[in-house]
């Protein structure tokens, strides 16, 4: 399951037809995010953000959501971690990691890990970043999207991602 190292470039700007979300104090960050998506209702606290695509005819919409974490971890700690088992928790029975790398982000090393799983009505495609952030902080940056809006969406992932700053 280890896909090849890829780099993601940083963009000071942001794209055009998106609009940027910044969190401060604690897990400080900021992020570029398309204009038409909203900022969804949060009640859990761990979650920094949660950002929605716009309404459409479909039973599931692409969202992206930010969780901070505390942690003192090396990139490569967080890969030998990040296993199918223990990213089944929580997941539907029918989870599987699809595929599992390392790479940059914005020079910031990072774990990409792509799934699917089942909802009723829908296959779900869930793409994960985990960033660390100077062995302090994890970052985890995931995109949950219906599988056949997988190709549709990677433009969009890349320039949220290309957009992250600490």
């Amino acid at each position: 399951m280890k896909g090849e190292a890829k780099t993601f470039v940083a963009s000071l700007s942001v794209p055009e037809g998106y609009v940027r979300f910044t969190k401060d104090g604690t897990g400080a960050f900021s992020l570029s995010y398309p204009q038409t998506w909203s900022i969804g209702e949060n009640s859990n606290p761990s979650v920094s953000v949660i950002l929605i695509e716009p309404e459409r005819d479909a039973n599931f919409l692409t969202n992206l959501n930010v969780v901070v974490v505390s942690a003192s971890q090396s990139i490569d700690e967080v890969f030998s971690q990040m296993t199918e088992d223990q990213m089944k928790e929580g997941m539907p029975a029918d989870y599987r990691l699809i595929a599992k790398s390392k790479e940059k982000v914005n020079g910031k090393d990072c774990v990409k890990l792509v799934a699917a799983y089942s909802m009723p009505g829908n296959t779900i495609r869930q793409i994960q970043y985990i960033v660390v952030k100077e062995a302090a902080s994890l970052y985890f940056i995931t995109f949950s999207m219906d599988a056949d809006r997988y190709q549709l969406e990677q433009s969009t992932m890349e320039k949220v991602m290309n957009s992250l700053e600490f």
